[in-house]
């Protein structure tokens, strides 16, 4: 899952929405410093102010959400599918990039599909984000991180200001944001070629979002 698709049922609890964001803010602005299952529960425990621990909460749902969609047959099949329309295109038994692209694409392009089919959820994310102080949640999450994460606030700042999401609507914007993603972990940067496995995609999204997200709505009952 992608942040607007962890964060859109929550946007009447600011703290908790930017929790579920945050794993992936840290996956940017920090790459080599995750939130351990360990010391998160430890410091719900021990958290006594509610911002905090909403926050805290936020993170952990984060984490229940994404076990339970990457789990789910509906990501499995529309991965694999995916998965190997890249590798027509990237028929090279060492390029790593379809399986990687097969994953995080859909992850993606589901953030998309959710605005699609409710114009002004993005905004409505966005605002709800700006009401969080960046200062905070970098001094909050630091006592449960093996090491400070020095460029979190900045990094929460640089998200509010470019609104990249945004960019998920358009397949040139994607590309860019892709390449991105590819540039971070050392891979070659694709090129317009993948635009018809996006429009693939996305087409696929538009019948099965509603059950990518099923596990949601059983778990909150």
């Amino acid at each position: 899952m992608n942040y607007l698709a962890h964060g859109c049922p929550f946007l009447d609890d600011p703290p908790f929405t930017a929790g579920t964001a945050l794993p992936d803010w840290l996956r940017v602005a920090a790459p080599r410093i995750r939130i351990r299952p360990g010391p998160l529960q430890q410091a719900l425990q021990t958290v006594s102010d509610d911002p905090g621990r909403r926050l805290l909460e936020g993170i952990l749902r984060h984490q229940k959400d994404d076990a339970a969609f990457h789990t789910g047959i509906a990501f499995q099949t529309l991965s694999a599918r995916i998965t190997a329309a890249f590798r027509d295109l990237m028929p090279g038994t060492h390029d790593h990039r379809p399986a990687l692209l097969g994953h995080v694409v859909p992850e993606m392009l589901l953030d998309n599909e959710l605005e699609r089919r409710r114009p002004g959820l993005l905004a409505d994310y966005y605002e709800t984000l700006a009401a969080v102080d960046p200062d905070w949640i970098q001094q909050t999450i630091t006592p449960v991180l093996r090491q400070p994460p020095q460029r979190l606030a900045e990094f929460i700042r640089l998200f509010g200001t470019i609104r990249f999401l945004y960019d998920y609507a358009d397949n040139a914007r994607f590309l860019y944001r892709i390449n991105q993603v590819l540039s971070r972990v050392g891979l070659a940067p694709c090129g317009t070629d993948v635009f018809p496995v996006f429009d693939l995609c996305r087409r696929r999204l538009t019948g099965v979002a509603d059950e990518l997200l099923q596990f949601r709505t059983q778990s909150d009952g």
